[in-house]
């Protein structure tokens, strides 16, 4: 199961044919920081939302991905305690793949592996956009 967190379905993780199921929220067009007050509550509930029917249907998966988890745990999407809780509850009876660009240890203690990885060099850089078959 791959889960998209602070994406709307036009990113480029939802275009084509994906071995895997495909569950989000379509959270919005804009980015976290241009959320009105009330925007912000609805994500809010609707991530809460997402992990609670995720954890329903865990036992149907051998790996759930949960995209950009580890940003809305940080920007404050999802609680973390909530979050905490969460991967606790499907630690060791399921694969979890966690992606984001921050560092929270107390959901780091339950990694089996965690690759950090470093743009040293990309066309994105020069203002080549992404291009299907290679970065989606």
């Amino acid at each position: 199961l791959f889960s998209a967190f602070l994406k709307g379905k036009d990113s480029g993780e939802f275009f084509g044919n994906a071995p895997f199921d495909i569950d989000n929220f379509d959270f919005c067009k804009k980015f976290w920081y241009e959320l009105s007050s009330d925007e912000v509550h609805c994500a809010k509930e609707n991530a809460k939302k997402q992990l609670d029917a995720i954890f329903k249907r865990a036992a149907d998966y051998d790996m759930i991905i949960l995209d950009e988890f580890l940003d809305a745990v940080s920007f404050g999407c999802i609680e973390k305690e909530y979050a905490l809780d969460f991967i606790k509850s499907i630690y060791g009876k399921v694969e979890v793949v966690i992606t984001g660009h921050q560092r929270i240890d107390d959901i780091f203690a339950f990694a089996d592996y965690i690759t950090e990885m470093k743009n040293e060099k990309h066309p994105f850089d020069s203002g080549i956009n992404g291009r299907c078959g290679i970065e989606f």
